[in-house]
């Protein structure tokens, strides 16, 4: 199914000519589109490589029934020339023995990134994976990262096998296990070892192989920059195939400290509008970021056009890359936290979180006011041929009516029944939704033009 809809798509000659139009490039007998990732059976989303003799691009497709609507594009050659793309790293390779790899996991000295998805193995895969060790059948490299202000490792790549060899090493239950359960015996494996732990093997000189046999670990440490956009780049390339974690779980791996804590801990409130395979993969962080990242970029970057009372937007001709700023905001705040930690005034640390929970508190108090002024119809489309919402929940949406909130706080909010109906028009003709909302939503110009056209919609002074 999710094969049929990319092959039609990407033969489609109507869809071939939509994408042109929605880039404003011209025919090029070059151009091809080519499958960027797996269909999203949670949102309908589908991402697509365009690539033409002068440029390359990726845009976002919304699948909608048997219709389909251009969600946002990234000038990939503009993404490639802005980012760093040489890093100032030191690795080498070195190896240790499955016992040494226990030990230093026992002594925190190996950390578990803090990511959802975590320990997936079952007692059949951690036990195969000991009966190959004790067999003394070789394993694939471990990835560390050597993180020198605290003198301890993360890890990159390797998360199941090291907590699989730690668990046997120590007889502790594996995680995500029953509290029933106490140890871990080996099962599914030669009848000779099964249901025995560590403990009972050596007892019968059968651990030799896990006691001094060795495992290739590649470590690296980064120099420079000061950022950790190279540890991203790590967990990103070399998760990619294995683990195929999401960009928010990798970013939640490495971006710790109180603002990923918050993050997390105030996103749940829009846990009802993913499915569970999304709340799994961190995506409504992902949403709530998305709110952050924008308005702190417009408040950094475009004060002058707020305090011109949005003048000059129609001029604005350049886009912003979602997953940069993503990173930006994550990594700013974590290097802040890291800043902070190391000083021993613990009352700018707590100051700092203060404010932090303010701004969290804030945001969800405008989540909970637009689900009181909407109802069940909250962060959703509306119909105008139909005459209703429609129930699928809109990202741009959240975005959109947060931000505006966050930048009109002196304001004061028109009635919910003039609120509703004024919201409904935007969607009339297919006027201000379909310019500001699904046409390259990353677009400087049309992200200040939802804002404006939010703002027309919930406040009673508008700049018109």
């Amino acid at each position: 199914m999710k094969s049929d809809i990319i092959y039609s798509l990407i033969n489609n000659d109507i869809f071939r000519q939509d994408v042109m139009k929605y880039l404003e490039i011209e025919t090029d007998k070059n151009f091809e589109i080519t499958e960027s990732e797996d269909f999203n059976e949670d949102n309908d989303f589908l991402k697509l490589f365009i690539s033409t003799n002068i440029k390359n691009y990726l845009i976002t497709v919304e699948i909608i029934n048997d219709d389909y609507k251009f969600v946002d594009s990234e000038d990939m050659d503009k993404i490639i020339d802005n980012e760093k793309f040489h890093f100032d790293i030191d690795y080498w390779s070195y190896n240790i023995t499955y016992d040494q790899l226990g030990r230093l996991f026992e002594s925190g000295k190996i950390l578990i990134p803090n990511m959802q998805r975590g320990f997936v193995w079952d007692d059949i895969q951690a036990s195969r994976l000991i009966e190959s060790i004790l067999m003394g059948l070789p394993l694939p490299s471990l990835f560390l990262i050597k993180n020198i202000e605290e003198g301890n490792y993360m890890v990159v790549d390797g998360l199941q096998r090291i907590t699989s060899i730690h668990s046997f090493r120590y007889n502790k239950k594996l995680p995500n296990r029953d509290p029933k359960v106490a140890g871990f015996a080996l099962k599914g494996v030669h009848k000779e070892i099964t249901n025995k732990t560590y403990q009972e093997l050596s007892e019968e000189g059968k651990t030799d192989k896990f006691d001094m046999g060795t495992i290739n670990v590649i470590e690296f440490k980064q120099n420079k920059p000061d950022k950790e956009e190279a540890m991203y780049t790590l967990f990103e390339r070399l998760n990619g195939g294995g683990t195929n974690l999401t960009p928010q779980q990798i970013r939640n791996s490495i971006y710790y400290g109180t603002f990923n804590d918050l993050l997390n801990g105030h996103a749940k409130i829009l846990n009802k509008y993913f499915s569970q395979k999304a709340i799994l993969n961190l995506m409504p962080s992902e949403a709530l970021l998305r709110i952050i990242s924008i308005h702190q970029y417009i408040i950094k970057n475009y004060s002058d056009i707020l305090e011109n009372n949005y003048e000059g937007i129609s001029e604005l001709t350049s886009s912003i890359a979602y997953k940069k700023i993503y990173n930006d905001t994550s990594n700013n705040y974590h290097l802040e936290y890291k800043l902070l930690e190391r000083k021993t005034d613990t009352n700018q640390l707590e100051e700092y979180k203060e404010e932090l929970e303010k701004y969290f508190f804030k945001i969800t108090e405008y989540i909970k006011l637009c689900e009181k002024i909407f109802n069940d119809n909250v962060f959703v489309r509306f119909d105008n041929e139909k005459g209703e919402f429609l129930s699928r929940f809109t990202p741009i949406l959240l975005e959109g009516l947060i931000v505006t909130m966050l930048l009109n706080q002196d304001k004061e909010l028109k009635s919910n029944e003039e609120i509703v109906e004024q919201f409904k028009e935007l969607f009339i003709d297919k006027g201000h939704f379909e310019q500001y909302f699904t046409q390259g939503t990353g677009r400087l110009k049309n992200i200040f033009g939802r804002i404006v056209s939010l703002q027309e919609v919930l406040y009673e002074e508008s700049r018109l």
